[in-house]
């Protein structure tokens, strides 16, 4: 498709710069959100999620160390406005750490569609981005995303958007029970078809293997609000 064919030589420059990475102990992400840093080299994470209002099997991933970053396949299910219908969305990219505050990623996403558990249209994106990590002060931690998405749906018309995000933890320093933080993001873009997502919720670094997300609330306009004690849960597991 054209979209692919105009983007694709700047993903593959993206994926041969070669930097020191920044290598994580905890997630190389927020929730919805990338941080700077990247998988440590040889280690596999794995996300396993839940959802108060879809159930398990939401927000399922896997990141890889390697090549100086991160190669990542992401799953995500969720109930259409459409009667009867699923939607579920598998991305996969590759993640590249340019220094301490700087990674650039890449990804590739396939939307399939059931009504009635029969395939109808599915959909196609390809993305770039950037996220920029900072530490203004003791224990508090910004990310940045910025995004460049193109979208082809036979459903819709093609559309290109951009997509920012900024993103947030604040360390409790409850020391006793490993690290416990606060945690929000708020995730917005240029596209119709799409409402601003609010985050609220927990992460609890238990140690460096395992991480448990929380969120309180997640509001992404009308198509979709959840508040609840938890909204999701989203264990992350290093090996």
């Amino acid at each position: 498709m054209n979209i692919y064919r105009h983007y694709l030589p700047s993903l593959l420059s993206v994926l041969a710069l070669t930097t020191t990475s920044i290598q994580a102990a905890e997630p190389s992400r927020l929730v919805f959100l990338e941080q700077a840093s990247v998988a440590a080299a040889g280690t596999v994470a794995v996300d396993l999620g839940y959802d108060a209002d879809v159930g398990a099997g939401v927000n399922t991933g896997i990141r890889i160390g390697l090549a100086g970053g991160e190669f990542q396949i992401n799953r995500s299910d969720w109930d259409s406005v459409l009667p009867s219908s699923t939607d579920y969305t598998t991305t996969i990219g590759f993640k590249k750490s340019i220094n301490t505050d700087l990674a650039l990623y890449g990804e590739f996403g396939m939307i399939d569609r059931e009504q009635n558990d029969i395939e109808t249209d599915d959909a196609t994106s390809i993305a770039f981005g950037a996220a920029y990590s900072i530490n203004p002060g003791p224990g508090f931690f910004v990310s940045l995303n910025a995004e460049l998405v193109a979208l082809d749906d036979p459903g819709l018309e093609d559309e290109t958007f951009i997509k920012l995000g900024v993103g947030a933890l604040y360390d409790l320093n409850l020391t006793q029970t490993g690290k416990v933080y606060l945690l929000g993001e708020l995730i917005t873009d240029d596209s119709s078809d799409t409402d601003t997502t609010l985050l609220l919720g927990a992460r609890w670094a238990v140690n460096d293997r395992v991480t448990i997300d929380f969120s309180v609330i997640e509001n992404s306009g009308d198509a979709q609000e959840t508040t609840a004690v938890p909204g999701s849960i989203t264990v992350n597991l290093v090996f």
